[in-house]
């Protein structure tokens, strides 16, 4: 969730963990093929995390524009800002 600009100054960026366990909360993001995943399931941002950017090997999926307004209002309905 890091901004792109950032990402290649910083050693860590901000994650939202995906799961396929679906709960149907406003906290979430719902992904599937269309977004480049290979199954239904979720971004939790209830479970943002700091991880190293070397962690991150393979990209499988980039939110395009409309998806990323949708990810932002999961973040608002996570953090009450």
């Amino acid at each position: 969730m890091t901004r792109s600009a950032a990402i290649p100054v910083l050693n860590s960026v901000l994650a939202a963990p995906v799961t396929r366990t679906i709960r149907d909360i406003p906290t979430e993001l719902r992904l599937g093929a269309d977004d480049g995943m290979p199954t239904d399931c979720v971004a939790s941002f209830d479970n943002l995390r700091v991880i190293p950017k070397a962690y991150l090997v393979d990209q499988i999926c980039e939110l395009l524009p409309a998806r990323l307004a949708e990810a932002c209002a999961a973040i608002q309905a996570a953090t009450g800002c």
